[in-house]
């Protein structure tokens, strides 16, 4: 059975830059910054251009729920 994106526990830098809006480069800078605040929390983090999907919803505020939801 195919997943659903919004199953997936993982964002990608590429998912994070078309929910914002913005080109490739800007949303693997845009990872990168969310990856260095869990490390500085002490999480373990996943591969590099992937960031868990809960903590993107909640540094966005919601927003990303609103659009994945349309």
């Amino acid at each position: 059975m195919a997943r659903n994106a919004v199953d997936y526990p993982l964002m990608s830098a590429a998912e994070i830059a078309e929910l914002l809006g913005y080109g490739r480069t800007k949303g693997y800078q845009v990872a990168k910054q969310l990856r260095q605040e869990l490390i500085s929390k002490g999480a373990i983090v996943p591969n590099r251009g992937l960031v868990p999907r809960a903590y993107v919803i909640e540094r966005l505020g919601g927003l990303a729920e609103v659009k994945e939801a349309v």
